[in-house]
């Protein structure tokens, strides 16, 4: 991988509500595409490019999990249009 590859993702940067109550600050980065090569322990920059909405607590993980699915479709709209 070069330092210059884009690995397009949608990120969610807050607090996790879903499933504490302690509520730490997060960034999590959901890849859009496969990719054949581990980047665990790697150093990475993020452009963001629209933000796409608010944060706030789902009732279920499923709930949750279908909005992040819904969150990559809308992010794979906007970067690949």
């Amino acid at each position: 991988m070069s330092c210059d590859e884009a690995i397009p993702a949608a990120y969610s940067i807050g607090q996790a509500r879903t499933y504490s109550e302690d509520y730490p600050l997060l960034i999590e980065a959901h890849l859009l595409n496969e990719i054949s090569y581990k980047i665990t322990g790697k150093y990475m920059a993020m452009d963001f490019v629209q933000r796409i909405r608010s944060q706030h607590k789902f009732k279920t993980p499923e709930e949750l999990s279908a909005q992040i699915a819904k969150d990559c479709q809308t992010a794979k709209q906007i970067l690949y249009t």
